[in-house]
């Protein structure tokens, strides 16, 4: 998939403008001079750095062939000529392509390239933070499809992601107390992990000093991974549940503050 900055677009089109504008003001069939050969080459080389941002690569053909020329010898006749063709292969080419838009609201996944001025996607670390990517490193690629999911609208792809980011974190959980987490549905894990929580200070004399923070703490996980499985898993997983634009977004943002909370204290082993 292209990405591109809409603005790629709108100048490649006053380029051809300026260049059209520059050539009706010109004396038709005399030498291209050399003050015009440097406005135009000027034009044509930004014109071709928005084309093939555009994946007009047949149109980048056309720009080098008038660069070549212009840097040997044409007269305006042979470079109008020149220039109609490039407008319409750039027209014909850009027929072939369906463009998305990405809304406003999702542009917080984007950073402006100060060097290229373009915008580019955001790292996983800048969207979800490096320690849950340290901690959570099998996350990584579905991490990604979400992230692509979310920004492209493919809202209930998006949510399916990220219960399986979610599904990995209730694992790593489990691991933490022993709880096996292999073939099992989420309901008997989170009770499994609920009973060990409960019983983390009931031995007085090896209970950690911090044993009630952590009581709290993985007390408040789990009734997390209670509620998603309710409210979000098991609909996803079952085929039974579609989402919109808004409600993936209510989830992304549940999933990556709720995983960055788990980054804390837990941490895959392999």
């Amino acid at each position: 998939m292209l990405d591109f900055y809409a603005r790629d677009f709108i100048l490649s089109m006053e380029l051809l403008e300026a260049i059209k504008k520059r050539l009706t003001e010109a004396t038709v069939f005399n030498q291209v001079s050399v003050e015009e050969t440097s406005f135009f080459m000027e034009r044509l080389v930004v014109l071709r750095s928005h084309c093939r941002a555009m994946g007009l690569s047949m149109s980048v053909v056309q720009i080098d062939r008038m660069t070549s020329a212009l840097s040997s010898s044409i007269d305006y006749a042979d470079f109008v000529k020149a220039l109609d063709a490039l407008r319409d292969r750039i027209y014909d080419e850009l027929q072939t392509h369906v463009f998305y838009a990405v809304y406003h609201e999702k542009l917080r996944f984007y950073t402006l390239n100060a060097e290229t001025r373009r915008m580019e996607l955001n790292s996983l670390i800048e969207v979800f933070g490096q320690q849950v990517l340290k901690s959570f490193r099998s996350t990584a690629y579905d991490l990604q499809e979400a992230l692509s999911c979310h920004i492209c609208s493919r809202s209930t792809a998006c949510v399916f992601h990220l219960m399986r980011v979610l599904e990995r974190g209730l694992q790593v959980l489990a691991d933490n107390f022993g709880v096996p987490s292999d073939h099992a549905n989420w309901h008997n894990i989170i009770e499994g992990i609920e009973k060990a929580i409960r019983n983390i200070g009931s031995d007085v004399l090896n209970r950690p000093s911090d044993w009630k923070d952590q009581q709290e703490f993985y007390s408040q996980a789990a009734s997390h991974f209670m509620f998603v499985k309710d409210a979000w898993r098991n609909y996803t997983a079952h085929a039974r549940g579609s989402y919109t634009d808004e409600r993936a977004d209510e989830i992304f943002r549940n999933v990556q503050g709720f995983m960055q909370k788990l980054s804390t204290r837990l941490a895959e082993t392999v």
